[in-house]
C-alpha cells in the first residue's frame, strides 16, 4: 500500500489492522533470537505485498471489515479491490492509483464531487458513494453491487441518467474507463439518451471507433455540436475505411472514397455484408482503377452495383486481368502463419496455406468462386489464401468445406465456403482455434455471424 494512504487508513482507529498487517518489528527481534525462524519467509512477501496491497485478496476484505465497524460512513468495496487475477501491471497500476485517489478524497472530509468534478456530476458521486453496511445472514457483509471498480463506475453512469444499456457496450474502455473521451461520451450519450433507445449496437460500435480511432492514438474527440447521425457517420465511415485500407494501394482514389460514402449512406446493416463490399471493391479496382476508367454512384442503388458486380465475376474467372493466365505457374513465398491439422468427433480439418497459381486456381475451380483474382496479391505479400478441408468417418479424401483470406498484418479478411456460401458454427470454431495458435486478429468477423449461421453439429 502506499505509505500516504496506509496512514490515512490507521488514523481512523485502525491501529490493530496497522499492527497484523505491518509485522516486521516483531519478526526481526524472532529472528535475531532463531536465524532460522520462518518468519523470514512471513516477513518477504508482506514486505510485497505492501507495495501494492490489492495483489492480496485477504488485505482488502479485512480492510473493509475493518472499515465497516469504525468510519462513519460507507465506502464502496470496489475502491479496495483486488486484482490478483490479472495480467497487466501497467493497466493495474493505473486503475489501483486512482482507486487510492479516490479513497483518499473520502478520506480527507473535503468533498468528493469538488475533487473529482472531472469524472463524475453530484448526482452519480452519490450513486457511485452508496453501499450498504448490513450484514446479510448474520455472517457477510452485503456490500455494493459491484467489487469491481470498473463495472461499478460504468453502472454509476447508466443508472443514474438511466440509460438503459448493458454494461459489456463499455468493455472496450475496460483498461481506460476515466479517459476524457469516455467522460465526455457519456454526457453526449445522456444529451441524446432519448434518441438511443433501441440502438445498443450502434452504441457499441461508437465506443469501438472512439477507442481505437482517438483514445489508442492519443487524439481528444470533440463531442461539441456532434449528433447521433454525425457521429453514426463518422463510425462507418472509419469501419468502411478499415476495411479497404490493407486491401487497395490506391485507396485515397476517387472512386474509393465515394465508394466508402456510397456504403455509409445507401447500404443498410453494411456490417453484415463485407463480403459483398469486398467483391464489389474488387469489381472496381480492377476494371476501372486499374484502367484509369471513372465510375459514377449517382442515381446508383445498392441492389444495382451488386448485380454489375455479381455480373463481372462471373464473367471474369481468370479477375478480368489479361495476364491473370501467367500467374498458373507461378509460385510465392509461404507466410509466417502455420498449417493447421485438427481432430475431432471422428471429423480432421486440415487449414493448408496456397502458394502456387494452379492450386489457387483449383481452389477457384472446386469451391466455384473468384479466389484465383487473388492471385497478384498473393505474389505481393499483401494477402495469404488458406484452404480448409474436412475428412470425416471412413472417407479418406477431404472435402473442401471453405476458403480463408488474411491479411499482411494477420488479420482475418473474410471466409467463403462454396460459391460464396456463409460457413456453419463449426467450422467457424475450428477456424477460431487455427486463429488463435497463430495470433491472427479475427475481430467481430466469425462472432457476428452466429446470428445466421446453423447451428454446431
Amino acid at each position: 500500500m502506499k505509505g500516504e494512504t496506509f496512514i490515512l487508513l490507521a488514523g481512523f482507529d485502525l491501529i490493530d489492522l496497522a499492527k497484523k498487517y505491518l509485522p516486521w518489528k516483531p519478526t526481526d527481534e524472532q529472528m535475531k533470537r532463531n536465524p532460522d525462524w520462518p518468519g523470514f519467509l512471513f516477513k518477504e512477501r508482506f514486505l510485497k505485498v505492501l507495495q501494492y496491497w490489492r495483489f492480496d485478496d485477504s488485505i482488502p476484505f479485512d480492510f473493509y471489515s475493518v472499515l465497516r465497524q469504525f468510519y462513519p460512513d460507507p465506502i464502496p468495496f470496489s475502491l479496495l479491490f483486488s486484482y490478483s487475477e490479472l495480467n497487466d501491471v501497467k493497466n493495474i497500476k493505473w486503475i489501483g492509483d486512482l482507486a487510492d485517489k479516490w479513497l483518499m478524497d473520502i478520506f480527507s472530509g473535503e468533498s468528493f464531487y469538488k475533487r473529482n468534478k472531472e469524472y463524475f456530476t453530484k448526482s452519480e458521486v452519490k450513486y457511485f458513494l452508496v453501499c450498504d453496511w448490513v450484514k446479510s445472514n448474520g455472517t457477510r457483509l452485503k456490500m455494493c453491487d459491484f467489487s469491481d471498480l470498473i463495472d461499478h463506475f460504468f453502472n454509476t453512469k447508466i443508472r443514474v441518467n438511466n440509460l438503459y444499456l448493458p454494461l459489456d457496450v463499455f468493455q472496450v474502455f475496460r483498461d481506460c474507463f476515466a479517459h476524457q473521451v469516455v467522460i465526455e461520451y457519456f454526457k453526449f450519450l445522456c444529451n441524446n439518451k432519448k434518441y438511443i433507445k433501441s440502438k445498443e449496437e450502434e452504441i457499441r460500435n461508437f465506443c469501438v471507433f472512439l477507442r481505437k480511432q482517438y483514445i489508442d492514438n492519443g487524439q481528444d474527440f470533440d463531442f461539441e455540436n456532434m449528433t447521433l447521425q454525425k457521429l453514426k457517420r463518422l463510425s462507418d465511415e472509419w469501419y468502411v475505411s478499415n476495411m479497404f485500407r490493407d486491401r487497395i494501394i490506391n485507396f485515397d482514389h476517387k472512386i474509393v472514397q465515394d465508394y466508402i460514402i456510397f456504403i455509409c449512406k445507401k447500404v443498410s446493416r453494411f456490417r453484415d455484408k463485407e463480403e459483398e463490399i469486398r467483391d464489389i471493391l474488387d469489381f472496381l479496382r480492377t476494371e476501372y482503377i486499374n484502367n484509369g476508367q471513372d465510375f459514377s454512384f449517382e442515381n446508383m442503388t445498392w441492389q444495382e452495383l451488386k448485380r454489375l458486380s455479381d455480373e463481372w465475376h462471373f464473367e471474369n474467372e481468370w479477375g478480368g486481368d489479361p495476364y491473370s493466365r501467367n500467374y498458373l505457374n507461378t509460385k510465392w513465398e509461404k507466410s509466417s502463419i502455420k498449417d493447421f491439422s485438427y481432430k475431432k468427433d471422428r471429423k480432421a480439418w486440415t487449414i493448408k496455406e496456397i502458394t502456387t497459381g494452379e492450386s489457387l486456381y483449383e481452389e477457384g475451380e472446386k469451391m466455384h468462386h473468384c479466389v484465383f483474382s487473388y492471385a497478384g496479391d498473393c505474389i505481393k505479400g499483401y494477402c495469404c489464401i488458406f484452404s480448409v478441408s474436412c475428412k470425416s468417418g471412413e472417407d479418406d479424401s477431404g472435402n473442401r468445406i471453405a476458403t480463408v483470406e488474411i491479411s499482411k498484418n494477420r488479420e482475418l479478411v473474410q471466409v467463403r465456403g462454396p460459391c460464396n456460401a456463409s460457413i456453419d458454427n463449426e467450422t467457424a470454431e475450428i477456424i477460431k482455434i487455427w486463429a488463435v495458435e497463430n495470433k491472427i486478429d479475427c475481430g467481430n468477423y466469425l462472432s457476428n455471424r452466429n446470428r445466421f449461421y446453423g447451428q454446431v453439429a
